[in-house]
């Protein structure tokens, strides 16, 4: 599903799931177009952790572990050269790197 800018909503998609998987774009300046492949613990208190929406990923799976839900949760991420930019058109590089993000959540929705 595109979470988009559903924020809070985005918890009753993920209530009942032994797996959440995650694309979005992150905050990697210096890397624009990297896929990297996250798991929470690894993003907590980063830009990596939030969405370019606003919407808190963090507030959401939080969410989830105070009503007792621990799903396994992967994060892709693909490196935006400007957040702040904002607009809905990725570029050049994002949209290059799209294929190996899915190749990505295809690998993480299968094991």
């Amino acid at each position: 599903m595109d979470g988009g800018t559903a924020g809070p909503d985005l918890i009753s998609y993920m209530r009942g799931r032994r797996k959440i998987i995650i694309v979005d774009a992150i905050d990697e300046r210096n890397s624009a177009g990297t896929v990297r492949l996250l798991r929470p613990h690894e993003c907590r208190n980063t830009a990596a952790y939030f969405s370019a929406h606003g919407a808190s990923y963090s507030d959401c799976l939080n969410t989830l572990l105070l009503l007792g839900e621990t799903p396994e949760v992967v994060i892709i991420g693909i490196g935006a050269a400007d957040m702040r930019a904002g607009g809905l058109e990725p570029t050049l590089r994002v949209k290059a790197a799209i294929p190996q993000a899915a190749e990505l959540a295809l690998e993480a929705a299968g094991s």
